[in-house]
């Protein structure tokens, strides 16, 4: 059996500079990295697919040095635009609502 274990980017570091889809880790999102290799490799983890995202790439990097493991980018992985930012949950929960 396959077990599939979603794992959101940690903390990035927004950077108007720079298109959203580069925007790195924090260096909180770095220490949050480290933290998750550990517990990645506790669940057995065998293989990694990300998001194109470089926060999200960067969030797994340190697992898959660790564990000599590939980091598959995979575009269908990306975040959805729903027309801005949204700060939390319960307005994202609220834009779908009023999406149907």
């Amino acid at each position: 059996m396959t077990t599939l274990i979603l794992v959101r980017h940690a903390e990035s570091a927004p950077d108007p500079a720079l298109p959203e889809r580069d925007w790195p880790l924090s260096d909180a999102g770095q220490r949050q990295a480290a933290e998750l290799a550990p517990v990645l490799a506790e669940l057995g983890v065998d293989a990694l697919a990300s998001s194109p995202y470089l926060r999200a790439v960067e969030t797994l990097r340190p697992y898959a040095a660790a564990a000599g493991f590939e980091i598959l980018p995979d575009e269908d992985l990306r975040e959805r635009a729903l027309g801005g930012w949204m700060a939390n949950v319960a307005e994202v929960e609220e834009a779908v609502r009023n999406m149907h």
